[in-house]
């Protein structure tokens, strides 16, 4: 959890991590001493309706220890300010 909450993405809606959590998977126990790496992947965004300079992105989070085994899988919803669309 430290790690979720101490990445860059924590800080992206002042810390709210997330509004939904869709699914969470712990396949293997974590022990003290393993070494973890994170990765999250984007799924989906989708700007707010009512908010504008906010939506919502649907966020997979995969967690790996040492001998790259998934010990945590989690897919949830974040709300998210948002940056101005880039004009091409």
């Amino acid at each position: 959890m430290r790690m979720l909450t101490q990445s860059s993405l924590a800080a992206i809606a002042n810390g709210l991590m997330g509004i939904e959590v869709r699914t969470m998977h712990w396949p293997r126990t974590t022990r003290p001493g393993d070494t973890l790496r994170l990765t999250v992947e984007v799924l989906e965004t989708k700007p707010s309706r009512s908010r504008p300079g906010w939506g919502t992105a649907l966020l997979r989070w995969i967690t790996h220890n040492q001998n790259d085994e998934i010990v945590m899988k989690l897919e949830n919803v974040a709300w998210i300010a948002c940056r101005p669309a880039i004009e091409r």
